[in-house]
């Protein structure tokens, strides 16, 4: 274990220390000699000695100093083997007690177990919440009613609600980059807190909060903050790598790449959850209208926490859902969801139905093109089939320079120009309506057999035969192609 210069400070408290930091302190502390005329000087060593020996002319010198790398402390008494003796034996109990913690994170021990082995030496409210904001431990000697409300909503919810995670949202968002300590103000609990990220290999797993309450937070105790933030990553380094759920979101990360090299591993995984492999499955993806109140994280862990039938991830910052509808069927499953994004401010895309996990990616992206060319309107989910022919078209439009609409089409709207009639949006009508002359009719407000013979009019300018099925497509895909091309949703008919 390391010391720094703050900790040894607490140690030797009994001596009134008076400390005289000229570098910046930092937890390097490994050994502590007493100094003798040839004594050699390391970085790593704490020296003590006294005052007359080592302290320049003017400065006090009936005292005891400890001393490292240019900073020191002086200390209201001239018993320099007292001291050490204090030292050494602080350093023996801290020894053991870092020794202890080892120990427990290498035997498997829980979270909670280690935030309880540092009650002793920081005697503060302690909690980790993982990345979606919900307990994941907190100290058991601060229990409900010793806090405020929020640390008794995370006790008895594991949660501090939807309402704070909306308000602290933004700042939450700030933070998970940090890779360093920081401060919170007052608002994610009514008293500062200490706070550290946890990231394993890159990923943010979570962090670490120190609520400063009534006591004022000393150097010493961000010092063993610190030692407790390296014993947490360490047992996430430890044990991460056996979290299912860590292992099911990249491998899923891999499908919707089209990377199948784990795709048994990611079936069987959703066997343990009762997924059957011939189960019927969809893809929705939800998007938060704003940046600022971002609840991915929060959202993906009550998915996974509380429905076997779902799997959810974040891709793209966006949350992806993986849905058994065998199971949950798919107007349970939109009844379930759309309160939550509702209130979270989200909306989604939803692809077909599909079984075989081989086609996440091609369903994935359905649930994609339903998300990106639907209205974003939060609570609404919208199905890929409303979306799927306006994106074929626009892959046309951008790959190829070919105008690929039937030629009746320009010869129609040539001959409304000249003869001002409205031939080309009749024929729109006719086809949405799918060549139904009394609905036709009633539409373009005009007599059946007024419509018959402006069709007729229509056929014989055009040259098409709208009694063939593949002429009719054709058309169709024309006039959509067209409104693609305009960027208008629909043709407004002028009759």
């Amino acid at each position: 274990m390391k010391y720094s210069l703050w900790m040894i400070e607490d140690i030797l408290k009994e001596f009134s220390p008076e400390p005289h930091f000229r570098t910046t302190v930092s937890a390097s502390i490994e050994h502590a000699r007493l100094i003798t005329p040839n004594t050699p000087f390391f970085e790593n060593t704490l020296y003590i000695g006294n005052g007359e020996s080592l302290l320049l002319e003017g400065e006090k010198k009936d005292c005891v100093v400890c001393m490292q790398r240019g900073s020191y402390l002086l200390l209201n008494t001239t018993d320099v083997y007292q001291v050490f003796n204090v030292i050494l034996n602080a350093f023996d109990q801290y020894d053991k007690w870092y020794q202890t913690i080892q120990t427990a994170i290498a035997d498997g021990v829980m979270l909670k177990e280690i935030i309880d082995l540092f009650g002793e030496v920081l005697p503060y409210p302690l909690l980790i919440l993982d990345s979606a904001q919900t307990r994941l431990a907190t100290s058991s000697d601060f229990g409900l009613g010793t806090v405020d409300d929020m640390w008794d909503s995370l006790l008895t919810t594991g949660s501090i609600g939807m309402e704070n995670m909306l308000k602290c949202s933004p700042d939450y968002q700030t933070k998970i980059p940090l890779r360093t300590p920081y401060e919170m103000p007052k608002g994610f609990f009514p008293y500062e807190s200490y706070c550290q990220n946890i990231y394993v290999k890159d990923e943010f797993m979570g962090f670490i909060s120190l609520i400063i309450k009534d006591d004022v937070f000393s150097m010493r105790d961000r010092d063993i903050f610190s030692i407790l933030h390296e014993s947490i990553c360490y047992w996430f380094a430890l044990y991460a790598d056996r979290n299912e759920i860590l292992m099911k979101n990249s491998i899923f990360h891999e499908l919707v790449h089209r990377d199948y090299t784990h795709l048994e591993q990611f079936a069987q995984a959703l066997q343990t959850m009762g997924w059957e492999a011939e189960d019927e499955k969809i893809i929705v993806i939800l998007n938060c209208i704003s940046d600022n109140v971002n609840m991915n994280l929060h959202i993906i862990k009550t998915f996974n926490r509380n429905y076997l039938e779902l799997y959810a991830v974040a891709i793209d910052n966006q949350i992806v859902l993986l849905c058994d509808t065998t199971r949950l069927c798919e107007e349970q499953f939109i009844q379930y969801l759309e309160p939550i994004i509702q209130n979270s401010g989200y909306y989604g895309g939803i692809s077909h139905t599909f079984t075989n996990l081989h086609d996440i990616a091609h369903f994935y992206m359905q649930a994609r093109i339903a998300l990106e060319n639907g209205t974003p309107k939060i609570g609404e989910i919208t199905s890929c089939e409303n979306h799927i022919l306006p994106y074929v078209l626009k892959l046309i439009q951008t790959n190829t320079q070919l105008d690929i609409s039937h030629p009746a089409l320009g010869k129609l709207q040539e001959y409304d120009e000249k003869h001002h009639t409205n031939y080309y949006d009749l024929l729109y009508l006719y086809l949405q309506n799918e060549c139904n002359q009394t609905r036709t009719a009633e539409l373009a407000h005009l007599h059946r057999s007024t419509l018959i013979q402006k069709i007729n009019r229509i056929t014989s300018i055009s040259g098409i035969d709208l009694s063939d099925y593949r002429t009719r497509f054709y058309l169709c895909l024309s006039y959509e192609y067209r409104l693609q091309l305009s960027g208008k949703g629909e043709v407004a008919v002028r009759l």
